[in-house]
């Protein structure tokens, strides 16, 4: 395993092998640092996470508050993408 070390909150990560070998992989083939890879994916995984759970919240506000949605399958077919 290998550990990865974050300042200035000095967080650790600690990689099983094959991981850490699949990310100093896509690091070389990308021309990026091991740690950039890192930063890149964690901040994505954050964000869509924080996405993901803001839309739960939403969603449920909406349902608590009998507020009308409008299903996809509807948005789809009025604006004409209802075609596959």
């Amino acid at each position: 395993m290998t550990a990865i070390v974050t300042a200035p909150s000095s967080s650790i990560v600690q990689l099983p092998d094959d991981v850490d070998k699949r990310l100093a992989n896509l690091a070389q083939k990308t021309n990026h640092s091991v740690q950039s890879c890192v930063m890149e994916a964690l901040i994505t995984y954050i964000e869509d996470r924080e996405d993901y759970l803001l839309a739960e919240q939403r969603l449920k506000e909406s349902e608590e508050s009998g507020e009308k949605t409008i299903p996809f399958e509807e948005i789809k077919k009025s604006l004409g993408f209802d075609h596959e």
